[in-house]
Formats: structure tokens, sequence, C-alpha cells
């Protein structure tokens, strides 16, 4: 988990003192060095946070809205955050010395070095590097009317497959403000606006599918990463073949949809979210943030007691083209805390593989739970699925999170030889957070694959849980 508390070296702060993790020994405890005192003790990880750093953030600086940025923006945080990123590095104690040696290299001043580091390291996001913005830069200054109009002439008439010129596109742009009775905008801003659309929905759009396959997607079928978790997760939506009731009467009230997520190298599920609405960027932005978090007061607060230690910031998120996947929202989150969205070539599954066998393992286990549709309607006879439906919103969810982390967690999975959780927890060895430091790939031993057949069964597990 590149991005966690977990690698050797890393500060972090326990029952108010601070230590340096000396030895990772499980993924639920590391061996931790006190920074005043020199003892070693053994830290429980669901205890343990970040150390806290001299300057905490401003409670009442605002929020930046990720949708509100311009590419100009991104784009020069992005350029601070690739300068200051050696100095980043928990593997060293940083000095003076480096940062003077920094600022000789990139040929900026010592202070405004300091002052970008210090700006990232309250919150760790892309954000913080932004040069701070006027409270009106960013909103189109041009009057209601004729924003409007310059979106649809964008729409209808820039990003078309004909092509036309920007020249072009602004003549047609005056023409529509002049039948409106409004003063349209300088040719200059509406040539930032065409600048400010991303070069994908661009080609996509004026040049094809195709063209913006080949420029932007991914040119082979094998996934980038998957050697560590975390590295890489996919996600999508699936709707279970079940029916839930309300919680009053017990009435039918539908199937529900859930978002999953899974990491690609050891199949452990790092976090999901249940809902009754449809697929949106709100379930995408929900499912990976409950992937990101921890989640021992997430299932306090639902009475779950079982252990779930999964949690972390991913290098790389796969995802197929639905436009819940592509949203701005989704997009500027990501990118702020330097996760990759990678996006499914058009038309090819195979792509979101790993995901695609949850869902489908998760609707065949869950064939046998009472107000069960079936996966196929033949199948289902003459079987009243709302009739037999027990399952409220509340117990289904209950049901899912035993069911992801004492039965799927638990079970030996084909394709990787062994329990996810076992494949999981082998990662955080001392040895194998080494060679992940190094660049190296982990070699996972064979002689570790799991083969007891001693775990529970699905019955035993969930005969108490509705």
């Amino acid at each position: 988990m590149g991005n966690s508390i977990f690698t050797p070296g890393n500060l972090i702060t326990w029952r108010g003192d601070n230590f340096r993790i000396a030895k990772v020994v499980s993924i639920f405890n590391f061996l931790a060095q006190n920074l005043e005192t020199g003892e070693l003790l053994n830290v429980p990880v669901s205890e343990a946070r970040p150390a806290k750093l001299d300057s905490a953030p401003d409670e009442d600086e605002p929020r930046v809205d990720l949708t509100d940025l311009s590419e100009e923006e991104l784009k020069e945080a992005e350029e601070r955050y690739k300068i200051i990123e050696p100095l980043l590095s928990t593997e060293f104690v940083r000095t003076r010395n480096h940062v003077e040696a920094l600022s000789a290299q990139s040929k900026i001043s010592v202070a405004t070095l300091y002052r970008w580091i210090a700006a990232f390291e309250r919150t760790n996001a892309l954000s913080a590097l932004i040069t701070r913005r006027r409270s009106d830069k960013g909103k189109p200054r041009i009057v209601d009317v004729s924003e409007k109009i310059l979106r649809l002439n964008i729409q209808e008439e820039f990003l078309r497959g004909e092509r036309p010129t920007i020249e072009e596109g602004y003549m047609d742009y005056k023409k529509r403000c002049k039948a409106a009775s409004v003063k349209p905008c300088s040719k200059s801003t509406y040539a930032r606006r065409i600048e400010a659309i991303a070069p994908r929905e661009l080609a996509l759009k004026r040049r094809g599918p195709k063209t913006a396959r080949e420029q932007f997607d991914p040119a082979t079928g094998h996934y980038e990463g998957g050697i560590f978790p975390l590295q890489t997760i996919q996600i999508d939506h699936t709707q279970p073949n079940v029916i839930l009731v309300d919680d009053e009467y017990r009435k039918p009230i539908g199937r529900p949809w859930v978002t999953f997520a899974i990491d690609i190298s050891s199949r452990v599920i790092p976090g999901f979210h249940l809902s009754l609405a449809p697929p949106s960027a709100t379930a995408v932005g929900l499912c990976l943030s409950h992937a990101i978090c921890r989640k021992e007061q997430w299932l306090a607060n639902r009475d779950i007691e079982t252990e779930w230690p999964i949690w972390g910031l991913m290098d790389r998120v796969h995802a197929d083209n639905g436009p819940d996947f592509r949203s701005k929202s989704v997009s500027r989150a990501c990118q702020e805390y330097h996760i990759r969205l990678k996006w499914r070539p058009l038309l090819k599954t195979e792509y979101g593989g790993h995901v695609e066998r949850l869902m489908k393992t998760v609707k065949t286990d869950l064939a046998n739970l009472r107000g069960t549709t079936f996966s196929n309607p033949e199948d289902r006879g003459e079987y009243d699925s709302e009739g037999n439906a027990i399952f409220t919103f509340s117990e289904f969810e209950r049901w899912l999170v035993v069911y992801i982390t004492k039965y799927y967690h638990a079970r030996p999975h084909t394709g990787i030889g062994r329990p996810p959780i076992k494949k999981y927890e082998e990662a955080y060895s001392t040895e194998a957070m080494m060679l992940r430091q190094k660049g190296c790939q982990i070699p996972y031993q064979m002689n570790t694959v799991c083969t007891s057949t001693s775990y529970p069964t699905q019955s035993e597990l969930f005969k108490n849980t509705a």
C-alpha cells in the first residue's frame, strides 16, 4: 500500500507519542520505536495514525472545488509536485542542504520550495500546490444567455466530425448571439474555452472512437501494475439477484445495486457501496472512499464484529467507459490524490476480467438466499421472489460484509492459489516491503499456499445473519 502508513521508516502517532515504524509484523501490528524514549513497542495498526505535522491546515481555509479547477491550474500543480517529490520521501531525513541543492537545480528559491513542501504535507493533496485563486477566478464573465449559447455552439458546431476551425466555430457563435440579441465573448475567450476541452473528448467527438482509443487508451491487453496490494484496483457495478424489503412493513422494495472494488494483486475487496439508486458518479466516489478509509469505526457503527484490515490510497483504478466513471468529479478527485484513472478500451470486457469474475461469483453465492430472483428467469419457475424476500437494506449490507470478510477473503481463490487475505498479508512481510522499496516484484512462495479445508462453509457463516 504505497500511500499508507505501513511502510517501515514512516512516522506515526500512537497514544499521543510519535514513533517510527521499525518492522511490519502483520497487517494488524507493527513494531515501532518511540522517538523520544527509544523504546520499541508492538503497535496495533488500527490505533496508529500518521504523525502530526508541525503545521496543521487552517480550518477556516475554504475547500477547493476540484471540478472548478482549470487544466492550466492542475498542470501548474503537477509541475510543482514533480519538483518537490524527491524531498517528500520518508526514507531519509530532509535537511536544508537537500532543499538548497534542489533550489540550485530547479532555479526556484529555497523559501518557495519550503512553502510548497509545507502546503503539500498539510493535506497530501495536489490542489494544495495551486496558486491561491481570486474568488471570481474560473467563473465565466459572460452573461448567462451568452454562456448557454457558447456551450451549445461548442457541442453542436465545434465538436463534430467535420472538424471546423476555431475561426469557423466563433463565427457561428457570433451569429447565434446576434440572433438572441446578446453580446458575444471575445475570440480569445472562445479559443480558451476550446483549449480547456479534454483532449480525449476532442478526439472522440471530432475524429471518432477508434482514433480516441489509439491515442489515449492502453495499447495492450495486460494490466499495468497488480504486483503489490492496491497498486491497481478494478471497480464496477452489479445488481444482485435478491429482493429487499422495507424496515417497517417488510414489503418488497426492489433489487439493490452494489459497486465493488477489487485489488488485482491479491483479489481482496478493499471496499464497496450498496444503494437502491442506479449506478452514478456518487456511487463510484463512495466506493473509492470506502476502499481508501479505515473500517474499524464504520464496522462498529453497524455493530458488525469482523476484521477488514484493507485500506489505503491505490495507485491506479481501472473502470469501464460509463459516464459515471468518466465524470469530472471522479477524474478530478483521482487526480487530486495521485490516483491514475484508466478506462477499458471500448467493447473489450476482458480488460475488466477481475471485477467481472468477482461480480459473477457474488451472484452465484447469493443464489440460495431468501428472495433470490435467480440469474435466469427460467430457473425461477414458480418461486415467489417478492413473497419470500426477508432482507432489509441494513440486513443485506451486514450479510454482504460478513460474506466478504469471513467467506470470500478466507476461502482459496483459484486464480491465485490461496485465500485473498493470505496473499494480501504476505505482501506486508518485512522482506516483501524491502523488495517493493527496491522496485522488485514480490516472490510469493508457493509453499505458503493454503491447503486447509477447515475454513467455515457459507451456510455456517450466514445461518444467523438475517
